[in-house]
């Protein structure tokens, strides 16, 4: 085929669209009725549906519960590895302090530093009530001595 001739503006229209239509038959009459279920038949299948629905919401908050359950021992077992640690780092630092406060421990590591026994040993007994503070409100050692001293 060759080109199109130059005055024909047949390509412009678009051609009418034939959809086919089916074919339907009207038959005289109506549709048949369906069969009416009982009244007891309509009560028993609306027990039967209230009672399912029961079952499963119970069935879900069982699950709830054992899930909270399971949850609740897991921390309570996180807790108790926890306690047990603490307990063990207790009896570390008890250990650790019954060692370092043995007086053989202190005479021997008070000799490493050339410390020596004092000759004579003094105790000031102080009330409770001895605490000077200087003009600036801080706490003084030579006021407070000073009371001591007084009393």
């Amino acid at each position: 085929m060759g080109a199109a001739p130059a005055y024909q503006y047949s390509y412009l229209e678009p051609e009418p669209l034939v959809v086919p239509q089916p074919r339907v038959q009207v038959i005289p009459g109506g549709r048949p009725h369906s069969k009416q279920l009982s009244s007891t038949t309509l009560f028993a299948v609306r027990l039967f549906a209230a009672v399912l629905f029961v079952f499963i919401f119970l069935g879900f908050v069982r699950v709830g519960l054992h899930a909270a359950t399971v949850e609740t021992g897991i921390s309570a077992d996180r807790w108790a590895g926890k306690v047990e640690s603490a307990r063990a780092f207790g009896h570390q630092v008890e250990s650790r302090e019954r060692y370092l406060s043995n007086p053989g421990y202190l005479s021997t590591e008070a000799a490493k530093l050339k410390m020596a026994e004092p000759d004579n040993l003094v105790v000031i007994d102080l009330p409770d009530d001895i605490v000077q503070t200087d003009g600036d409100g801080c706490l003084s050692l030579l006021l407070s001595l000073r009371v001591a001293a007084q009393k």
